[in-house]
């Protein structure tokens, strides 16, 4: 918008009085003057307030000729070539009807074509007609022409017809400019402003979208920033959670609903998203907590949103899964014991008591000396031998660990003795005296952990000593396996092996946590620690 203010004289009458003896040159100019810095004044009152982004180019040409700054006015808008969209002109009435002829043919559209392409003011070489009523050429009114540009981009061509003279002023030229640049500035803002408001009806649009399609995918989901704040959460996430999505979202962080066994990890997992999206896993099981501090167990699905540092995060419910994988897993691991029970207590013996009864009728046999006959007798008392080793190895298939007492520590003890004879590795076993588990389930869960840790250590960790230890503190049972092998990769840093997961699978059927993590000094170190109170308690 122009600075320029009025210039005051000491001229009090009409200007159009002309017996005013005050009209001399100065004075005159001094009018003049003021007359077009009125018009620039009405003009910025009608394009920046009275119209904004409502005017059109008659508009800019009446606030310009209408008054007496200038004889006459024309404005043409133009694309980028210099093709003219819209065109307008309006002043002393002599002008108008050659100006229309000038329309008719390519004159003036040749000229503002040059127009556009020159950076300065063109000093009468618009093409106006020479003055009605006016043979002398020097009656013919001075022009001023220049283009409408700003920021290198130009918007058109403006052109004044002004007395003879005045146009060669460089205070006309000047204001004359500041004119241009006023429009210039208008079209600019005009521009920007249409090209936000697409943009903001494009993000409008864009977030209805993808709102609708966030809210519904059929899971709970939740839009997190790098702080760990929600920023959105769909409804399901309310039913979830228990919340509503105001006390939710710019409030609450994604770790008010995390199990404190998990948090660590999820923490983890959250920073090194953040630097590398493929380093942490997409997918993981872990347990929520809702308004009520019920838990529940959600499968998640993370992903970095691209090009920034937000995540989204979908949670499903297997809560109802788990209960009946768990029922399952307890079902089969009784029919398991049951079928195991039946082989030791009901066929073994049974074998055995035929054995028995074979080595009876072989001593009869010989003592009879039919020779042939004990022989014949000989081979099937073999045959019923590997009977009952395979019985027994069926047995300890189905029952690893054996019903009583002591029964994980015998099967652990067993354990480790034969990985030494096998692989000639040392392998330790410490337990405390005062630690007794009866529930089979437990146990059986237990030592098949044990087992897996110690064949991983075999297989992958090129150790040459294995540790197993189980313990009782403050309330808590440990089992846990050390080896001081080359050490597992960190957990974000490799897929989870199947053997991993069983484990974790084991531990939670039996309501335990599992731990793997590299040793401090080298090696691999597996706990899993349970509650010695919930050992017969089903996780829900």
């Amino acid at each position: 918008m122009s600075l320029i203010s009025y210039i005051p004289y000491d001229g009090t009458m009409k200007k159009t009085d002309k017996k005013n003896p005050c009209r001399n040159n100065a004075c005159s100019n001094i009018e003049k003057l003021n007359a077009k810095l009125q018009a620039i004044r009405n003009l910025n009152l009608l394009i920046f307030r009275e119209k904004k982004n409502k005017w059109e180019a008659i508009d800019i040409c009446r606030s310009l000729a209408d008054g007496e700054a200038y004889l006459s006015c024309w404005m043409a808008s133009t694309d980028g070539s210099g093709l003219t969209k819209e065109f307008a002109h309006t002043g002393n009435s002599q002008f108008l009807p050659d100006m229309e002829e000038r329309r008719a043919d390519s004159t003036l559209s040749d000229f503002i074509k040059k127009a556009v392409k020159r950076p300065d003011i063109m000093i009468n070489e618009a093409p106006l007609p020479k003055a009605k009523n006016h043979e002398d050429e020097s009656d013919k009114p001075g022009t001023m022409t220049t283009r409408i540009e700003y920021n290198n981009h130009v918007y058109g061509v403006l052109s004044v017809s002004i007395n003879r003279g005045e146009e060669m002023q460089p205070e006309q030229q000047l204001l004359f400019t500041e004119v241009a640049n006023d429009i210039a500035l208008e079209y600019y803002n005009i521009e920007m402003e249409a090209n936000q408001n697409e943009t903001l009806e494009r993000l409008h649009q864009s977030e209805k979208f993808y709102r609708t399609i966030f809210e519904t995918t059929g899971n709970a989901t939740i839009l997190i920033d790098e702080d760990t704040t929600i920023n959105y959460a769909n409804i399901e996430f309310e039913k979830l959670s228990a919340y509503g999505r105001e006390e939710i979202e710019g409030k609450m962080s994604w770790q008010d609903f995390i199990a404190k066994e998990d948090l660590e990890m999820m923490r983890e997992y959250h920073r090194i998203r953040r630097i590398d999206s493929d380093a942490a896993p997409r997918n993981y099981e872990f347990h929520f907590i809702d308004r009520y501090n019920n838990i529940k167990d959600i499968y998640g699905t993370f992903d970095i949103i691209p090009d920034t540092k937000k995540s989204i995060a979908s949670f499903m419910d297997i809560t109802e899964q788990k209960m009946l994988e768990s029922d399952i897993i307890r079902i089969s691991e009784q029919e398991r014991q049951k079928i195991g029970n039946d082989l030791h207590d009901g066929l073994g013996p049974h074998l055995v008591g035929v054995k028995f009864m074979m080595n009876l009728l072989e001593k009869k046999l010989k003592e009879k000396h039919l020779i042939d006959e004990a022989k014949d007798v000989e081979e099937i008392n073999a045959l019923i031998t590997q009977g009952i080793n395979h019985t027994r190895r069926l047995v300890k298939g189905l029952c690893p660990v054996d019903i009583d007492t002591d029964g994980l520590i015998v099967a652990l003890e067993d354990l480790t003795s034969n990985i030494e004879k096998v692989f000639s590795i040392k392998c330790t076993f410490e337990h405390d005296d005062s630690l007794h588990i009866t529930e089979n389930i437990t146990t059986t869960h237990l030592y098949l952990i044990a087992q897996e840790a110690v064949n991983n250590a075999i297989k992958h960790s090129r150790a040459d000593k294995i540790d197993v230890a189980i313990f009782e503190k403050d309330g808590f049972i440990t089992l846990q396996i050390r080896d001081n092998g080359i050490g597992i990769e960190k957990l974000l840093d490799r897929k989870k092996g199947m053997g991993i997961n069983i484990m974790k699978y084991r531990a939670r059927v039996i309501n335990a946590a599992l731990d793997i993590r590299p040793n401090m000094d080298r090696g691999t170190s597996v706990s899993c620690l349970m509650k010695k109170h919930e050992i017969n308690a089903p996780r829900h």
